[in-house]
């Protein structure tokens, strides 16, 4: 009986299970360019604090999930390189809504990607 309930049960919760689509990016560009990127908080060398990046970028047209990440991401590489930052570290990507006015007054969702870190000099390296 157990086995029968159970086997009635089964397409309902699975109907209500939630995907997710997992987005990768490269690194190894920004990598190339001097710039140390990192998920953590604690890297295992000397650095200086130089302040908080936070960037949302929503394009204009569609665009894929990946090439949205990248974007975003190029966009805050090059805000850590105008503080004369050769590093990012407590990198977060989240995939976000923000309001933006339209033509009628009101506001639209628009969606993108929200990208937070520090900025950080890493001592004893150059910047490239």
């Amino acid at each position: 009986m157990k086995k029968l309930l159970l086997l009635l049960l089964f397409p309902f919760m699975t109907a209500c299970m939630t995907t997710y689509d997992y987005v990768e990016v490269s690194t190894a560009p920004y990598t190339d360019m001097g710039l140390y990127l990192d998920e953590t908080n604690s890297p295992n060398f000397p650095y200086r604090p130089i302040g908080n990046i936070e960037v949302f970028y929503a394009p204009a047209k569609e665009m894929s999930l990946s090439d949205l990440k990248k974007a975003a991401l190029d966009l805050a590489c090059e805000k850590a390189i105008m503080m004369q930052a050769n590093g990012i570290i407590n990198l977060k990507f989240v995939y976000d809504f923000m309001l933006v006015p339209n033509l009628s007054g009101r506001y639209d969702r628009q969606p993108g990607y929200r990208i937070t870190g520090m900025a950080i000099r890493r001592q004893n390296k150059k910047l490239n």
